[in-house]
């Protein structure tokens, strides 16, 4: 049944049988043991049994042999027996499309383990091609050609699940066999081969979705993300033009699901400490002592968790329908109902306590809160450089939300009204917290977020892409409501003291040094301050607000006056930001005008008053006084700005992101002992 050049592949050579004998273990030695040192040994143990390979692939495989011999291997002794290899590897594709069940999960995993195997050896480094020890020189794509099309095949919805599930197992070992996704040449085949719509349909269909969605999405993840800038990519235009509200429900049901674990993972500690009280808190002290404490992967994100941002990414900045996606609130459900919902991440985090529902994760938010809740929680330690990866691009995503007209009504729809919770950071001040938000439009809590990054996370060595995007993201917010109209019922006052704050804060900094451009920074800040005051009487609630606004810039005036002066004295100096200095100096010209106005007068009153303790509302009346005496500049542009690019910063970060969540992926592992048990 071999054939000629498989017959003479098998003849025995010396490297082969000392390959044979290094395996020469206390291994029990079943049928399908035997019958793999048979093969290392270069014989042929179907010379007189025909039917040979379809009585083979009905043996259960056994993993843990086969990756412990190979992992044994030499660079030289894997050359000897790659002859071999390439049979088994062709004969399992054969039986992708079996009639027989058992022999098509046997051979998902046979070609699970020797990819997972055969890349884990670094066989590059000795100047040996993986793809073609596997596959052979000649033909090498018509036989992944053929791999693929049993793969999909055994992708339809109505497939067994146990055999889709080892389908898309050995899809994920093919996914990470390299841990930069640019260089996986296997990739490389699944772009010529477009299995989009079948893992499409995965999503699509609600039984499937609640059994394999998680490994989807993470497949979906990986191949959009492969070389998708340089050349097409199939998965990315695909998901692009997909407009079936049907199936972006199922998406926005998966990410929910994902995102929602871990919320919940993360927020389990806080709850049970709250709800314990003081008794818990010494309890867990003493056993900390005596205990390790819980392992840091549990406060990072998790493979899953990137390969959901990704898609959330691609969907919002390139799918003109993903608003769909954002409203997606979850029917209320046990957190374990959903069989795939965990399995990756136990194994990330073997250590994690079981999930249980929490008031920290209600289950009746949306998408666009569930994501907002994740970032939250990414800001709780940026020193981690996954974590402050990913705070990145969840703020990415929130900033091109902002962007998108449709999106932003759906954030400002005041009949929209879902719980959603917020972690707050301990501070000297305050300790740490979860809140649960539950009136306004969504736009608020976005609000409230921006506010929470600003105020908690001013530190000398600043996250400046973070802080940018946040900025943006209030700036856009803004945008939007000066163009609408639309009055937002918040204490805007928060907003104005954060800022502020971070405007205190970037007066502290050294102005010549090179880590980032504070200038840069602080424009964006003042070009906030800017559209309130140009363009407040249209979207602030009430005139008492914009009243407030003026007091706000009065108190702080010694804030600004030291921000102008650092931004002339670098631009005098033709300092390395000269340009943004001298810019930011331009963009203060009203603020000081309305000090200027203000500010003599404010004195005056003090001082004919001097008996007497100035209060808020004594400056208040000031102001209302004296508006029609005030003067200020009509600055354009203020409601403008340049949409979202992928840049090579974006780049950097996205890279970095999904080396990470390749890395991290969990060790899958091969369950066949449910297809044995359904067959009997």
């Amino acid at each position: 049944p071999f054939g000629n050049p498989v017959t003479m592949a098998l003849q025995p050579t010396s490297e082969a049988s000392q390959a044979a004998e290094s395996t020469d273990r206390a291994i029990p030695q079943t049928k399908f043991v035997q019958i793999y040192e048979a093969l290392w040994k270069g014989e042929n143990p179907g010379t007189d049994a025909p039917n040979f390979w379809d009585e083979f692939f009905l043996l259960k495989v056994n993993t843990k042999y086969l990756e412990d011999v190979i992992a044994r291997w030499s660079p030289e002794q894997t050359l000897a027996l790659k002859s071999i290899v390439q049979v088994i590897v062709a004969k399992a594709i054969l039986k992708l499309k079996d009639s027989n069940d058992i022999r098509i999960a046997n051979a998902l995993a046979t070609l699970g383990v020797f990819f997972r195997s055969m890349f884990q050896k670094n066989l590059s480094q000795a100047g040996f091609d993986v793809v073609s020890v596997l596959f052979g020189l000649k033909d090498t794509s018509s036989k992944a050609q053929r791999m693929l099309s049993g793969f999909k095949a055994n992708l339809a919805p109505e497939r067994p699940a146990l055999i889709l599930d080892l389908t898309l197992r050995t899809m994920s070992v093919i996914a990470t066999t390299s841990p930069n996704l640019h260089e996986n040449k296997l990739l490389e085949y699944i772009m010529q081969f477009d299995v989009a719509e079948s893992l499409i349909r995965i999503i699509r269909e609600p039984e499937t979705r609640a059994l394999h969605g998680s490994h989807t999405c993470f497949l979906l993840a990986c191949f959009l993300s492969y070389r998708r800038r340089e050349t097409a990519n199939p998965y990315a235009l695909q998901l692009k033009n997909l407009a079936d509200d049907v199936t972006l429900h199922g998406f926005g049901a998966v990410l929910v699901r994902i995102l929602n674990q871990r919320n919940r993972q993360w927020a389990q500690p806080m709850n049970a400490a709250d709800q314990g009280g003081i008794f818990y808190q010494l309890s867990s002290l003493v056993a900390e002592m005596f205990v390790a404490p819980q392992p840091e992967v549990l406060k990072t994100p998790t493979s899953l968790t990137t390969a959901a941002l990704v898609l959330l990414f691609f969907f919002m900045h390139h799918n003109k329908h993903a608003t769909v996606l954002l409203a997606h609130t979850p029917l209320a459900q046990n957190p374990a109902a959903a069989p795939d919902a965990q399995d990756l991440h136990d194994d990330e985090s073997s250590n994690a306590k079981p999930v249980v529902a929490t008031s920290a994760a209600p289950a009746s938010t949306n998408l666009f809160g569930t994501l907002v809740t994740f970032t939250s929680f990414m800001l709780q330690d940026t020193t981690n450089e996954s974590v402050q990866l990913s705070a990145a691009l969840c703020f990415t995503i929130l900033n091109v939300v902002c962007e998108d007209s449709h999106s932003n009504t759906f954030l400002h729809d005041s009949n929209i009204n879902v719980p959603i919770v917020l972690h707050r950071a301990a501070m000297r001040h305050r300790p740490e917290t979860i809140d649960t938000l539950t009136e306004g439009p969504l736009a608020i809590t976005l609000l409230e977020l921006c506010i929470e990054l600003v105020m908690s996370h001013m530190r000398k060595q600043l996250d400046v892409t973070v802080y940018t995007l946040a900025l943006n993201v209030i700036h856009r917010l803004l945008c939007f409501e000066k163009q609408s109209r639309v009055r937002l019922s918040f204490k805007w006052q928060h907003l104005w003291a954060a800022l502020v704050a971070f405007l205190k804060f970037l007066n502290q900094q050294d102005e010549e040094s090179e880590a980032y451009d504070l200038f840069a920074l602080g424009n964006r800040v003042i070009v906030i301050f800017n559209l309130f005051v140009t363009y407040g009487d249209t979207f602030l609630p009430d005139p008492d607000s914009y009243d407030e606004l003026y007091y706000e810039l009065i108190r702080e005036r010694k804030s600004f006056d030291a921000l102008f002066e650092s931004a002339k004295r670098h631009t005098r100096t033709s300092g390395p930001y000269a340009a943004t200095a001298n810019k930011l100096a331009n963009s203060l010209i009203n603020i000081r005008a309305i000090i200027s106005h203000f500010g003599p007068k404010v004195e005056a009153w003090s001082l004919a008053n001097k008996h007497e303790p100035m209060s808020p509302e004594n400056v208040l009346a000031i102001v209302r006084d004296n508006y029609d005496t005030l003067t200020l500049k009509l600055q354009d542009g203020l409601d403008l700005y340049d949409g979202f690019r992928e840049n090579a910063d974006f780049d950097r970060v996205l890279s970095q992101l999904l080396r990470i969540m390749v890395k991290k992926y969990p060790r899958i592992k091969f369950q066949l002992e449910p297809i044995f048990s359904a067959t009997r």
